[in-house]
């Protein structure tokens, strides 16, 4: 793999399985072929010139020529048979890349730098206003624009300082348009002059199952904070929160005035507008 320049294409390698770890020094080196003809398969299969794989355990020299092979060595022979490659030993001594990390360390006899002439922090933030603000993105949002940085550069706070940065962006503050209804004014709710005239309800969901009812609708007189409490096999449609309240309330303590909710689809759908038309 060392053709048409000495530099290295890829890297692969990946922690021994318990079985595997057990193997012999001679069948973990030929795990090892195995290994990277699998991961490469799709630039070595069927190759048009040989290839050669450096070694430095000399016995897989012979491992064409092998006359007796175990079960497991004959399955990856079968394998081996599809690709067009030569086994070259290389003394350890000469093979130190891929060789190192199995060696003891040695000491370096001048001092190694270990801070960082450029500290990280000084490139994130020009990175992120550069991306960010590139007439070609236009100013996204946190996701795009982690996107976009994703495609050249990568860090741990990635997102953090993306989220950051769009936060202090002045440009992003002054076009942002809510894209909800506009808030209303917080107003004190009428006081009502008689029982179950005024009515709150909202639901109570996600309970634990009793008797294959979760939800439980609960209606609140504002008068003398009576409380009313509904119970549901889920969450009801709109329909069913009518017949509900008819049911519970209504027939009981006659049609309310006011009703407060939090607006959901139940209290706001077309059938509580024909209700009150």
């Amino acid at each position: 793999m060392e053709n048409q320049g000495s530099f290295i294409r890829a890297f692969y390698s990946r922690k021994l399985t318990t079985t595997e770890a057990n193997y012999d020094v001679g069948n973990r080196e030929l795990l090892a072929i195995k290994a990277a003809l699998e991961e490469w398969r799709h630039w070595l299969e069927g190759a048009r010139h040989p290839f050669q794989v450096l070694t430095d355990h000399r016995n897989l020299e012979y491992l064409h020529g092998a006359k007796r092979l175990n079960p497991r060595q004959a399955r990856w022979a079968l394998l081996f048979t599809r690709f067009p490659f030569m086994v070259t030993y290389r003394p350890g001594s000469k093979n130190g890349k891929a060789d190192a990390l199995s060696r003891k360390f040695e000491r370096a006899d001048k001092p190694v730098l270990t801070e960082p002439i450029l500290p990280p922090t000084a490139i994130l933030a020009p990175v992120v206003q550069w991306v960010h603000e590139a007439p070609s993105s236009g100013h996204p949002g946190v996701c795009r624009s982690t996107q976009l940085i994703r495609r050249q550069f990568w860090w741990l706070s990635l997102a953090l300082e993306v989220e950051r940065h769009i936060q202090a962006c002045p440009s992003c503050a002054q076009a942002w348009t809510s894209r909800q209804l506009p808030k209303g004014l917080l107003e004190p709710l009428p006081i009502p002059q008689r029982p179950w005239s005024h009515l709150s309800v909202d639901f109570l969901t996600d309970l634990p199952d009793s008797g294959s009812y979760t939800v439980v609708l609960v209606v609140v007189d504002c008068f003398s904070k009576g409380c009313k409490l509904i119970p549901l096999k889920g969450l009801p449609s709109a329909m069913q929160t009518t017949e509900a309240l008819f049911v519970h309330v209504f027939r009981n303590f006659g049609l309310p005035e006011d009703i407060v909710s939090d607006r959901e689809l139940q209290f706001t759908s077309r059938v509580w507008g024909s209700l009150c038309a």
